[in-house]
């Protein structure tokens, strides 16, 4: 390898120097390798490689005492594809406030080896070691690449002739040990008795409290926990693995397929097989065929009902009156006067149900929803606290159900239907029990009311309701948003319908009182037809009228607020017309005979039209009773000396001139000089920004040369600081003919007080000039000094300088 000679530290590489004795951690990153030649750069200035080729990862690091460290790599030509002169190198470091910087750098110059390719007769693999000073930085770290560490014969006579090996914890592993190498003899007394390693007794009846203890006492801990999992002891085989439970877990599904699992779809709901036990969850399509049967057996009776509710209302002349709002056994129910009415609690399955039942169901329905345990045990039998489970057949069973939100059973549901088979004498003969005879109905009286006093009312409707729905006659309230409307919101919709045909009208109280019309013979009244799009209905007061609407015409000359027809406007077009015709156009008219005007006052400046008597004044005005020799244009010309372009020849001389307005002077142009201070728009001469330049020139001291003449301590330099403030000091040392001990140390105040940081702490300097790592400080508005002490006298030249940062 080449000959580096020794590193220099760069500029980036001194003040992250000088941060890491302040306690800044010193943390190395890389090698970098080039073959770049030194020409007149300077190396204090290099923030990189003149001409990089590799960049080596760290693989060791070992400090030197007293101030200085090994950064160890390893230079391989195993990826080199081109050769080169290894004649440069450089160590980079992270800096906290710039990132990674060129920390030191070498170069060998002539004496440059060479790397070949890989794939030669040449296989280069060298270990570098990097010397650095540290100085008294006592946090220094690297980035190490393991997988490149290697031992040097160096570090590995070390430790083999160390007197103690102190191996790291878990570093001698079973697998680094030969078979049957650790013997009782190299096994100390007592190593590995029970007392040491447990009784290896293991026991499944106590819980783990803690992630430490002897081995026994956390075998034990985990045959407590798998017998918890598995419920038999960890010495039993279980019969199902937990990988088993997941596989059917996994395969529930939310359609009907036997002997699985039953899970919710994303919609939250699972299918089961048509019912065929009476304990069988009923589907949908088996409680909308008994709906729909029951529902069809309900309107036959119903009507079969009327007819005799009508029957009876011819006839009875008793039994019909008495009814009441309140919970009232054997007696007609009636709504009160806030529309509700009351049933005692229901208890079969065809009672009315009640407001504070269905709010028990839906309390019920809320905690089931809530419910996270009770999960696994499924079956398909009717087991309380268990999932439901599927049979073979694609069926489950439940109890049979008590709140309304239950699982209906098939038995439930057919005695539910079975319950509705009334035939017409049964209702008949229910309402003879309540009503009794000879309540004396009269046909036009219904619960004591007279029937206009059902004459339909305001029903308001909900937000979002479609009108194409509102199809029973009667007067509507309309809210917002409601769908198939014509914008009418916050108003009224009046529907009058019969058989197959339909209209609405819709009046908006919010949007300027805008009626709305519309009408057809849609489906949802039973026609064949659709509904006819909403017309606006004119208003008296500004309407807005559309399409091509017409009115007559009113007689000419009408001068009133009849509306005006296209044709009344042509008729007063033509009249206009007429007149227009023996009139002077506005646009170069063409007049004859003597045409006047008004004339126009002395000075106007308009368009008006300018009369001679107008012209001749402004003649007199012009002369002004000028001179002989300029009231005429000639005799100006004269005075101009004939110059036809006397404008331009004006312009030419002023253009010669400065503006005002951001001039471009030329040559050398000067200005008074400011007074020191100025702050103003006043132009600032060369004099004044050399002042200005000088008074914020970072303030220093410095001291060159100064020969240390005694053995007591000298203060070199010193500097009082004006004021709070970054300061950076360096020093240099030239001893002239013996090795000379010495000690530098710079004393200053900071905001914690007096402090003293020492450079070189009685250290021995050879002969020669040494430039010592500078030192960043922070101080306060006081002495900064430079203190320098010698073993001998008149042996040390020393150089400082204190410079505000």
């Amino acid at each position: 390898m080449g000959a580096f000679g020794g590193f220099t530290l760069t500029n980036k590489g001194r003040t992250l120097q000088s941060k890491a004795q302040s306690g800044v951690q010193l943390s190395y990153t890389r090698i970098a390798v080039g073959s770049g030649q030194l020409g007149g750069q300077s190396i204090l200035l290099l923030n990189t490689l003149i001409d990089q080729k590799k960049s080596l990862p760290v693989t060791r690091l070992r400090m030197q005492p007293p101030n200085k460290a090994i950064i160890g790599a390893v230079l391989s030509n195993q990826d080199v594809t081109t050769g080169f002169y290894f004649r440069e190198i450089g160590v980079f470091a992270t800096d906290p406030d710039e990132g990674e910087i060129l920390y030191c750098y070498a170069n060998s110059g002539t004496d440059a080896e060479y790397i070949p390719v890989v794939g030669g007769a040449d296989i280069i693999e060298k270990t570098i070691d990097c010397t650095v000073i540290i100085g008294t930085a006592s946090n220094v770290t690297a980035t190490i690449n393991e997988s490149l560490v290697l031992t040097s014969l160096e570090t590995f006579n070390e430790h083999t002739d160390a007197a103690v090996l102190d191996h790291p914890d878990g570093s001698v592993t079973t697998a680094k040990l030969g078979a049957k190498v650790v013997t009782s003899a190299k096994l100390g007394d007592g190593s590995a008795t029970d007392t040491v390693i447990g009784n290896r007794t293991l026991s499944d009846t106590a819980a783990p409290v803690s992630d430490t203890g002897s081995i026994p006492t956390l075998l034990s801990g985990l045959a407590y926990q798998i017998k918890s999992i598995t419920g038999a002891s960890w010495k039993t085989a279980s019969s199902m693995t937990i990988s088993a439970i997941k596989t059917i877990l996994d395969a529930a599904v939310s359609i009907a397929t036997p002997s699985t699992l039953i899970k919710r779809d994303s919609s939250g709901r699972a299918q089961v097989v048509a019912p065929s036990a009476a304990g069988d969850i009923a589907i949908k399509s088996t409680v909308d065929a008994a709906i729909t049967t029951a529902a069809t057996d309900a309107t036959t009776k119903a009507n079969t009902v009327q007819t005799n509710l009508n029957t009876h209302a011819a006839t009875a002349t008793v039994g019909v009156h008495g009814s009441a709002s309140v919970v009232t056994v054997n007696t007609l129910m009636h709504r009160d006067a806030s529309g509700r009415a009351q049933v005692a609690s229901p208890s079969a399955a065809a009672d009315i149900a009640r407001k504070d039942t269905v709010d028990a169901v839906q309390t019920n329905l809320d905690n089931h929803k809530n419910a996270t345990g009770g999960v696994h045990g499924a079956t398909s039998a009717a087991t309380i606290n268990a999932l439901i489970q599927r049979d073979s057949a694609g069926r489950a069973q439940v109890a049979a159900p008590l709140a309304a939100a239950d699982i209906a059973r098939k038995d439930t549901v057919d005695n539910a239907i079975t319950g509705l088979s009334y035939t017409a004498a049964d209702v008949l003969a229910k309402l003879l029990t309540v009503d009794g005879a000879g309540s004396g109905v009269d046909a036009d009286m219904l619960e004591g009311q007279h029937g206009s006093y059902y004459t339909p009312k305001t029903v308001t409707l909900t937000s979002g309701t479609n009108l194409n729905t509102v199809v029973n006659s009667g007067f509507y309230r309309l809210t917002t948003a409601h769908a198939n409307d014509p914008g009418a919101q916050d108003g009224q919709l009046i529907v009058s319908g019969g058989l197959d045909t339909i209209i609405q009208i819709a009046i908006s109280y919010t949007s300027g009182n805008n009626m709305y019309v519309r009408g057809g013979t849609p489906a949802e009244v039973g026609g064949t037809g659709s509904w006819g799009a909403w017309t606006s209905i004119a208003k008296l007061a500004s309407p807005a009228f559309t399409g091509m609407p017409t009115a007559p015409t009113a007689a000419a000359g009408t001068n009133t607020t009849q509306l005006a027809t296209t044709a009344f406007v042509e008729a007063v077009r033509v009249i206009l017309a007429t007149a227009d015709a023996l009139k002077a156009p506005l646009a170069s008219p063409a007049l004859t005979g003597v045409p006047t005007a008004p004339t126009a006052a002395l000075g106007t400046n308009t368009t008006q039209i300018a009369t001679m008597a107008a012209i001749q004044a402004a003649i007199a005005a012009l002369i002004n009773a000028a001179p002989g020799a300029l009231d005429t244009l000639d005799e100006l010309a004269l005075a101009m000396g004939d110059d036809a372009n006397f404008a331009t020849t004006m312009t030419n001389a002023l253009a010669l001139k400065a503006p005002l307005a951001s001039p471009a002077f030329s040559g050398s142009p000067t200005v008074p000089t400011a007074a020191p201070a100025t702050n103003s728009t006043q132009a600032a001469s060369t004099q004044f920004v050399q002042t200005v330049v000088a008074a914020a020139t970072p303030a220093k001291a410095k001291v060159s040369n100064s020969l240390v003449a005694t053995t007591s301590a000298v203060t070199v330099t010193t500097y009082t600081a004006p004021a709070v403030g970054n300061y950076l000091v360096g020093v240099y040392l030239r001893v002239i003919t013996a090795t000379t001990t010495v000690t530098v140390a710079v004393t200053y105040t900071d905001a914690g007080g007096a402090q003293t940081t020492t450079i070189a702490n009685a250290q021995a300097f050879p002969v020669g000039s040494w430039s010592l790592l500078p030192v960043f400080l922070a101080s306060t508005a006081t002495a900064i000094n430079v203190v320098v002490t010698t073993a001998t006298a008149n042996q040390v030249y020393a150089s400082a300088s204190i410079v505000g940062v």
